[in-house]
């Protein structure tokens, strides 16, 4: 609608500034030229055009009823529009709520000659018939603002049936900038009515003026006005736009007004397109095509509506506060419309707080309205504004947008949910997914939907981004998509939400469902799923023997053996006696007795010795005696030290036989059982017992007898009991077995097996130490001949020395053994007396000479202080009168010197002395 005609339209300004604040050092600068200014704005023919005897000027009046006076009649003589604007300050009285306005000579305690505002307000209400009703207030409080003006209910400017734009300024710096000519509201409203306000139209109404007015006095860090809009939904027409008839070419913007271009990217005018023409042709052409697809939504659209386009960049919470005022105001349809079009064409990261704000507010339909609107926009604006919920928080705004697009078309959804994923929304596109498909009436309605799981990653990856998508959801929902994953032929992605409702399948799927779902994981090796599902299992079937049996029955004919023992040995142990017996008929029932054994066998593992005495008979009563014996193994398995006290058990009962039959099978068991049966069995002291076990061990290959030496090693009392079986065996094959070991990387039983080869008899270690040599494994030969040397007893190490001198290749082999044996063994002197008996003694001498000139520096000292500390003085000499020749002298008396045997050093000096 146009401006009001000026000829039906009237106008009272007043402007009080001899009124002094109490803080003040004089009246307030800018009031005379707000009421001059003012003026010359409503009678400028281009913006109102009022003759100035219809524009009356009130200058620090007298009193109020001069002021009553003057606006009764002005107002009693318009038809078309009523102005009245009111400049100075208004005081705060703690006691009397009303507004009062600032006369000469009034004062806090004179408010009888102040101007009381409902006065004023209630002649503008009720007095003539004016179309239009305008109240423009520009005042600051004098003092401190009372509680019931700063924080009370905003009806103090408020008029029904008039429209109030008001100032909030609380300070007169503020209110009255320094060097200013007029005050902050009016300086700001003469600014946009001289310059116009861009794509508002022909004319300027209340609501565009409000929204550009905070703009200008936000960007000077001054109070934002207030309106409170009080004549409908209609728009309160009061200046033309002088900015209306300028062509969008001619502004130089692009078409946009100032302030405006960029808003919405937050960059300033022409630099959006700056920055696109510097991104290349294929860039340019991308963001063009972007553009044309978000016109296309847009055109259809709502818009804000005429003259509201500053709503598009005003803070959400700003927004929302407006909005609520509009609608107290009576004009809700306004605020319909505003909500919509900023919901249709606000900044996205904006549109998802005012969606937050709403909600929080408690104005769920104005949320739900602007919800709406939000999925009819472009996937990409779709997409920034759920994940810009997600960003900021609000996890929970962002599902319950994703579940009201879930109910859009198939193609639309495809398209929301690949915008979401190409910006990183993988877990919001996997939750749009998952809601879809609770709206598809079945699998056919499913098959398009499912093209967007490629989208999410790999077969494997899906499920656990679809279970994470749904944390918020029941169990049932959950199971319920997993069930449609995988009918549509996705099972791969369903075995993540089986998992998640895990507890619910379990208890509620009959057990042979329950177990093909676990073989269908199984063969797709999805065994943290599976570990999942099976511990719910055992939680739901686990205080009733006949559930355990049917599942472990099912488990079993799925070929899931593993799962079934598993199964039994998580419940079995809570068992009675009496419930075991239960869960054994009814596995029994289903043929499936060894899993009965296991549950005999599992709970003896907790149960004392007593306990497997009566499994076995019971076992036995039934005939089946292998099967008593299959339980025997399954303890011994477990709990190799619950030998000893069956043992005891039977023989207490004088049960020979059946202690005997326990014994020969503790000898059948896994060689690494059998070595631990056979380990308890010694320290227990059964020793004969143990022996029994071990001879018949001894039968195994060296490749299983490693294990059990690595059973044996856990004590080391019994870490040599396999030696004197041991030593029967041929050297190469203690060679091939630690290489098989050593291939499988088995190297803690390589090691075990190649020290008993150590603790071996001298022919074994010789003939060893020369084949090893011969195939150039030197490290492993020196390796042997070390640990031998270090046990062996003296007359075997004489032998094996000997036996190795004997043979062409072995004569530095027992060289090499000799000084290890002297060098590192607490009795040398023993390994030389021996020496010395089977070889003639001044030979031993001459070596022991040879050693003195030959042997490196560092060696000669580990062996001379050995035999020194050893009582093998004589020998000690013999090599240090030899080593004082020698062309390395001086290093090596200064070796001498670095370990610590400084006597040995000097006596070498001495007979270095003498020659």
């Amino acid at each position: 609608m146009p401006v009001h005609d000026p000829a039906t339209s009237r106008a009272v300004l007043i402007a009080v500034d001899d009124y002094v604040p109490a803080e003040a050092p004089g009246p307030t600068p800018g009031v005379a030229g707000d009421v001059e200014e003012m003026s010359a704005l409503l009678t400028d023919p281009a913006l109102l055009g009022l003759t100035p005897e219809h524009c009356t000027v009130l200058r620090n009046p007298p009193d109020a009823a001069a002021v009553l006076d003057t606006v009764y009649e002005a107002a009693a003589a318009a038809t078309g529009a009523f102005i009245l604007y009111i400049v100075g300050y208004t005081l705060a009285a703690p006691r009397h709520p009303d507004l009062y306005f600032a006369l000469p000579g009034s004062s806090e305690s004179r408010l009888y000659r102040a101007l009381r505002y409902p006065d004023v307000a209630a002649l503008v209400r009720d007095t003539g018939r004016a179309a239009d009703r305008i109240i423009i207030l520009d005042y600051c409080y004098d003092g401190e603002v009372p509680a019931p003006h700063s924080t009370g209910p905003a009806a103090l400017e408020a008029v029904a049936g008039a429209s109030v734009l008001a100032a909030s300024a609380k300070d007169a710096k503020s209110w009255g900038p320094s060097g200013q000519r007029m005050t902050a509201l009016t300086g700001a409203l003469v600014r946009t009515a001289r310059s116009g306000v861009p794509d508002s139209g022909d004319d300027l109404d209340l609501a565009a003026l409000h929204h550009h007015l905070g703009r200008d006095l936000a960007s000077r860090q001054l109070p934002a006005p207030r309106l409170w809009p009080g004549q409908g939904e209609r728009r309160i027409v009061l200046l033309r736009n002088t900015r209306a008839a300028r062509p969008a070419a001619a502004r130089g913007d692009g078409g946009r007004a100032d302030g405006q271009a960029g808003a919405q990217t937050g960059t300033a005018p022409g630099a959006a397109s700056a920055e696109r023409a510097g991104q290349g042709p294929e860039r340019e052409r991308a963001a063009a095509e972007s553009d044309a697809s978000d016109r296309t939504y847009n055109d259809n659209l709502p818009k804000v509506p005429e003259g509201q386009d500053a709503a598009l960049t005003m803070a959400p919470a700003a927004l929302a506060d407006w909005t609520a005022q509009l609608r107290t105001s009576g004009w809700p349809q306004v605020a319909d419309e505003v909500l919509a079009g900023v919901a249709a064409r606000g900044v996205p990261p904006n549109v998802a707080l005012l969606l937050v704000v709403l909600r929080m507010a408690g104005r769920t339909a104005e949320a739900d309205q602007a919800e709406a609107i939000v999925l009819m926009r472009a996937p990409d604006h779709f997409a920034e504004i759920a994940l810009s919920l997600v960003q900021s928080g609000y996890r929970e705004e962002c599902a319950r947008l994703l579940a009201q697009a879930a109910r859009r078309p198939v193609d639309q959804i495809r398209r929301l949910a690949r915008a979401l994923t190409a910006r990183g929304g993988k877990p919001q596109a996997a939750l749009l997914f998952a809601e879809a498909t609770g709206h598809a009436p079945d699998a056919a309605a499913l098959e398009p939907l499912l093209e967007l799981l490629p989208d999410l990653g790999a077969a494997h990856e899906v499920g656990p981004i679809l279970a994470e998508a749904t944390t918020h959801w029941q169990e049932g929902r959950v199971l319920t998509l997993a069930e449609q994953l995988e009918a549509g032929g996705v099972e791969r992605c369903s075995y993540a939400l089986y998992a998640r409702a895990a507890q619910l399948a379990a208890g509620n799927w009959p057990p042979d469902r329950f177990a093909a779902l676990l073989r269908r994981m199984s063969a797709h090796g999805a065994q943290d799923e599976i570990d999942t599902l099976l511990g719910a299992a055992e939680k739901a079937v686990g205080p009733f023997p006949s559930l355990t049996a049917y599942l472990a029955t099912d488990l079993a004919s799925a070929d899931l053996s593993a799962l079934a023992y598993r199964l039994l040995s998580h419940a079995v142990p809570a068992y009675s006696d009496v419930e075991l017996v239960a869960l054994s008929s009814y596995l029994e029932a289903g043929r499936q007795r060894d899993l009965a054994v296991h549950a005999y066998a599992t709970a003896a593992l907790s149960r004392p010795p007593s306990a497997t005495v009566g499994y076995i008979d019971v076992l036995r009563r039934h005939r089946e005696a292998a099967h008593a014996d299959k339980l025997v193994l399954g303890v011994l398995n477990g709990r190799p030290g619950h030998i000893v006290g069956l043992l005891q058990a039977l023989r207490s009962a004088e049960r020979v036989e059946d202690a005997e039959r326990v014994v020969r099978l503790a000898t059948q068991a896994p060689v690494g059982v059998a070595a631990a049966v056979a380990r308890e069995l010694w320290e227990s002291g059964a020793e004969q017992d143990a022996a029994r076990v071990l001879d018949v061990l001894a039968g195994r290959p060296l490749v299983e007898l490693a294990s059990a030496l690595v059973a044996l090693a856990v004590s080391g009392s019994t870490a040599a009991l396999l030696d004197a079986q041991l030593r029967a065996r041929s050297p190469q094959e203690y060679i091939d077995a630690v290489s098989v070991l050593r291939t499988a990387r088995r190297d803690e039983e390589a090691d075990l097996l190649f020290a008993a080869l150590g603790r071996g008899a001298p022919q074994q270690v010789c003939a060893a130490v020369l084949a090893l040599t011969q195939a150039g494994r030197h490290q492993d030969a020196a390796s042997l001949l070390d640990s031998f040397a270090a046990q062996a007893p003296p007359i075997e190490a004489v032998e094996a020395m000997a036996l190795l001198a004997e043979s062409r290749q072995g004569a530095q082999a027992a060289g090499e053994l000799l000084i290890s044996a002297l060098a590192t063994r607490p009795d040398p002197s023993m390994i030389l007396g021996t020496l010395r008996r089977v070889r003639a003694s001044d030979q031993t001498d001459r070596y022991l000479e040879h050693l003195g000139a030959s042997m490196p520096p560092a060696d000669l000292v580990v062996l001379a202080s050995n035999l020194a500390t050893r009582g093998c003085d004589a020998e000690a000499d013999l090599i240090l009168t030899r080593a004082a020749r020698r062309d390395d002298f001086t290093q090596l008396r200064a070796a001498f010197h670095e370990a610590g045997r400084h006597a040995q050093a000097y006596h070498l000096t001495e007979r270095h002395g003498e020659y």
